[in-house]
């Protein structure tokens, strides 16, 4: 992924204009068991037509050294479809995944570590930013930003909707009233629950 002195730049500029006026934030807490381990704040910014999200998160993780696990998510929407975007994931400070895309001629040109790179011209409206702020009603799919393709989401019960992605990797997302109130997070070393601050 290149990473000249002007890309990054923009991807900070990004991720910094969503904190100026018209923007909602909310917050969660993350758990690892019964064990506070982190926190996530989601950010939506409406500048005029377009929608701006960002999710950042902090957790500290015991594996068998603990671990400082630091993401980033930034995902523009124009004329209601994502547009541009990006993530990242470091560990103790050294970058071990990320993604990124931008809209091309009404193509999306889609980058995944280590070296995935392809065009995609289906995303979907709904988005894992997006599901922070809104239920995702009637949704069959949505598009996840750390894989930048659309994944299959399933209703299981009222307000309660199961994410599934690449690598067998799962999240549920639990409702009420329209208003999101926790995340399961289902890896293979690890269960972590988002619980809404």
């Amino acid at each position: 992924m290149p990473r000249s002195p002007r890309c990054i730049a923009v991807l900070l500029f990004v991720a910094a204009s969503i904190t100026f006026l018209q923007a909602q934030q909310l917050g969660f807490t993350i758990w690892k068991g019964e064990n506070l381990v982190g926190a996530i704040t989601a950010i939506r910014k409406h500048p005029g037509a377009n929608v701006t999200y960002a999710v950042s998160s902090y957790s500290e993780l015991d594996f068998v050294l603990k671990q400082q696990v630091r993401s980033t998510m930034a995902l523009e929407y124009r004329a209601g479809k994502p547009y541009s975007g990006f993530t990242s994931l470091h560990l103790n400070g050294s970058l071990r995944d990320s993604s990124s895309m931008r809209t091309v001629a009404g193509s999306m040109d889609c980058y995944v570590y280590p070296k995935e790179q392809f065009t995609f011209n289906g995303a979907n409206a709904w988005s894992t930013a997006r599901m922070y702020f809104e239920e995702p009603v009637g949704q069959t799919s949505v598009f996840v930003e750390s894989v930048m393709r659309n994944c299959p989401l399933i209703r299981t019960e009222d307000g309660v909707y199961e994410l599934n992605m690449p690598g067998k990797k799962t999240n549920i997302y639990r409702y009420k009233n329209g208003v999101l109130q926790a995340v399961e997070v289902d890896r293979v070393l690890i269960k972590l629950l988002f619980k809404r601050a």
